[in-house]
């Protein structure tokens, strides 16, 4: 009787591998060099969000419940959008999938700044972004940021 109860707390355990709750932030930061961000506490997302923007308060983040991992494409193309597919614990690492969508359509013919925020439930663990890139039409509902 001990043993499954064991076993059920061992894969309730933050370290076990599977699926992490997350969802997309809607943001638009102007970032010009490609990078991958991690923000642990309010402090450092609303300093880097003020560095990034124009004015404007940083969309809220439970600091206590998560973290915020940023994935910046740098200066790009308003055809280049992102999608989340799915984000999980694997070997210790939090990986976070998604793809690079670049449109075939005619799109806007300005400097954007493709980019995919996520807010990930806290682990403390390292975040890896895993992107696969494809061509075809863009991501539902995107607004390129410009």
């Amino acid at each position: 009787m001990l043993l499954p109860l064991a076993l059920l707390a061992w894969g309730c355990v933050e370290g076990s591998d599977g699926p992490v709750p997350s969802s997309v932030l809607q943001a638009c930061l102007h970032v010009d060099a490609p990078q991958e961000r991690v923000f642990r506490d309010s402090a450092d997302w609303e300093r880097f969000h003020a560095d990034h923007t124009e004015g404007g308060a940083a969309p809220s983040v439970d600091f206590g419940r998560s973290v915020l991992a940023a994935r910046f494409d740098g200066t790009g193309s308003a055809c280049v959008t992102f999608t989340l597919d799915a984000v999980v614990v694997r070997d210790g690492t939090v990986t976070i999938e998604a793809t690079r969508r670049t449109s075939l359509d005619p799109c806007i013919d300005v400097v954007a700044y493709p980019q995919l925020l996520v807010v990930v439930e806290r682990r403390d663990t390292p975040v890896v972004f895993r992107i696969r890139d494809t061509s075809g039409a863009p991501a539902a509902g995107h607004e390129p940021c410009v």
